[in-house]
Protein backbone atom coordinates (compact mmCIF):
# COMPACT_ATOMS: atom_id res chain seq x y z
CA UNK A 1 0.00 0.00 0.00
CA UNK A 2 2.81 2.37 0.87
CA UNK A 3 4.39 1.72 -2.55
CA UNK A 4 1.10 2.56 -4.31
CA UNK A 5 0.83 5.86 -2.44
CA UNK A 6 4.44 6.67 -3.31
CA UNK A 7 3.88 5.88 -6.99
CA UNK A 8 0.74 8.01 -7.11
CA UNK A 9 2.58 10.87 -5.43
CA UNK A 10 5.46 10.61 -7.87
CA UNK A 11 3.05 10.60 -10.83
CA UNK A 12 1.33 13.73 -9.52
CA UNK A 13 4.65 15.52 -9.08
CA UNK A 14 5.80 14.54 -12.57
CA UNK A 15 2.62 15.70 -14.26
CA UNK A 16 2.47 18.89 -12.22
CA UNK A 17 5.96 19.84 -13.41
CA UNK A 18 5.36 18.98 -17.05
CA UNK A 19 4.63 22.00 -19.21
CA UNK A 20 2.51 21.85 -22.30
CA UNK A 21 3.47 23.72 -25.44
CA UNK A 22 0.71 26.21 -24.60
CA UNK A 23 2.56 27.15 -21.40
CA UNK A 24 5.91 27.63 -23.14
CA UNK A 25 7.25 30.22 -25.54
CA UNK A 26 8.03 27.85 -28.40
CA UNK A 27 9.91 30.60 -30.23
CA UNK A 28 12.42 30.58 -27.37
CA UNK A 29 12.22 27.34 -25.37
CA UNK A 30 14.47 27.37 -22.29
CA UNK A 31 14.75 23.71 -21.28
CA UNK A 32 14.83 20.28 -22.91
CA UNK A 33 11.35 19.69 -21.55
CA UNK A 34 10.16 22.89 -23.24
CA UNK A 35 11.78 21.88 -26.53
CA UNK A 36 10.22 18.41 -26.34
CA UNK A 37 6.80 19.85 -25.58
CA UNK A 38 7.03 22.33 -28.45
CA UNK A 39 8.19 19.69 -30.92
CA UNK A 40 5.38 17.34 -29.85
CA UNK A 41 2.88 20.13 -30.53
CA UNK A 42 4.48 20.86 -33.93
CA UNK A 43 4.40 17.16 -34.76
CA UNK A 44 0.71 16.94 -33.86
CA UNK A 45 -0.09 19.95 -36.07
CA UNK A 46 1.89 18.55 -39.00
CA UNK A 47 0.36 15.09 -38.55
CA UNK A 48 -3.15 16.53 -38.65
CA UNK A 49 -2.34 18.51 -41.81
CA UNK A 50 -0.83 15.41 -43.43
CA UNK A 51 -3.92 13.37 -42.60
CA UNK A 52 -6.23 16.04 -44.05
CA UNK A 53 -4.20 16.04 -47.27
CA UNK A 54 -4.15 12.22 -47.41
CA UNK A 55 -7.95 12.14 -47.14
CA UNK A 56 -8.29 14.77 -49.89
CA UNK A 57 -5.87 12.92 -52.16
CA UNK A 58 -7.57 9.60 -51.57
CA UNK A 59 -10.99 11.13 -52.29
CA UNK A 60 -9.68 12.75 -55.47
CA UNK A 61 -8.23 9.46 -56.66
CA UNK A 62 -11.49 7.67 -55.85
CA UNK A 63 -13.33 10.26 -57.97
CA UNK A 64 -10.92 9.67 -60.86
CA UNK A 65 -11.40 5.91 -60.52
CA UNK A 66 -15.17 6.33 -60.59
CA UNK A 67 -15.04 7.81 -64.08
CA UNK A 68 -12.69 5.20 -65.54
CA UNK A 69 -13.37 1.83 -67.13
CA UNK A 70 -12.71 -1.34 -65.10
CA UNK A 71 -9.13 -2.07 -66.16
CA UNK A 72 -8.11 1.59 -65.84
CA UNK A 73 -9.26 1.92 -62.22
CA UNK A 74 -6.97 1.50 -59.26
CA UNK A 75 -5.44 4.87 -58.41
CA UNK A 76 -6.96 5.00 -54.94
CA UNK A 77 -5.99 1.41 -54.14
CA UNK A 78 -2.46 2.08 -55.44
CA UNK A 79 -2.17 4.96 -52.97
CA UNK A 80 -3.43 2.79 -50.11
CA UNK A 81 -1.06 -0.03 -51.12
CA UNK A 82 1.89 2.37 -51.25
CA UNK A 83 0.99 3.80 -47.83
CA UNK A 84 0.80 0.34 -46.30
CA UNK A 85 4.12 -0.64 -47.89
CA UNK A 86 5.71 2.47 -46.40
CA UNK A 87 4.26 1.61 -42.98
CA UNK A 88 5.71 -1.91 -43.21
CA UNK A 89 9.10 -0.48 -44.22
CA UNK A 90 9.02 2.09 -41.41
CA UNK A 91 8.14 -0.54 -38.82
CA UNK A 92 10.87 -2.89 -40.07
CA UNK A 93 13.42 -0.07 -40.00
CA UNK A 94 12.46 0.76 -36.42
CA UNK A 95 12.71 -2.90 -35.43
CA UNK A 96 16.14 -3.10 -37.05
CA UNK A 97 17.25 -0.04 -35.10
CA UNK A 98 17.11 -2.03 -31.86
CA UNK A 99 20.89 -2.33 -31.97
CA UNK A 100 21.35 1.43 -32.30
CA UNK A 101 21.74 3.77 -29.35
CA UNK A 102 18.48 4.68 -27.63
CA UNK A 103 18.54 8.29 -28.87
CA UNK A 104 18.75 7.14 -32.51
CA UNK A 105 15.84 4.74 -32.05
CA UNK A 106 13.79 7.40 -30.29
CA UNK A 107 14.29 10.03 -32.98
CA UNK A 108 13.52 7.64 -35.87
CA UNK A 109 10.69 5.62 -34.38
CA UNK A 110 8.87 7.84 -31.93
CA UNK A 111 5.41 8.86 -33.07
CA UNK A 112 3.53 11.05 -30.61
CA UNK A 113 -0.16 11.61 -31.04
CA UNK A 114 -1.20 8.92 -33.49
CA UNK A 115 -4.12 9.91 -35.63
CA UNK A 116 -6.58 7.92 -37.79
CA UNK A 117 -4.27 7.78 -40.81
CA UNK A 118 -1.07 7.98 -38.87
CA UNK A 119 1.33 5.14 -39.69
CA UNK A 120 1.12 3.92 -36.11
CA UNK A 121 -2.48 2.77 -36.43
CA UNK A 122 -3.35 2.61 -40.13
CA UNK A 123 -5.48 -0.40 -41.01
CA UNK A 124 -3.66 -3.35 -42.53
CA UNK A 125 -6.61 -4.67 -44.56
Amino acid sequence: MRLNVSLIGAAILLTAGAASAQDVDCNNPKTQSDMTSCEAARHETADKALNVQYKKTRAALAAVDKDLDGDMKGAEQALVKAQRAWIDYRDAECDASASRPVAARWSRCWSPGASPISPTNAPKS
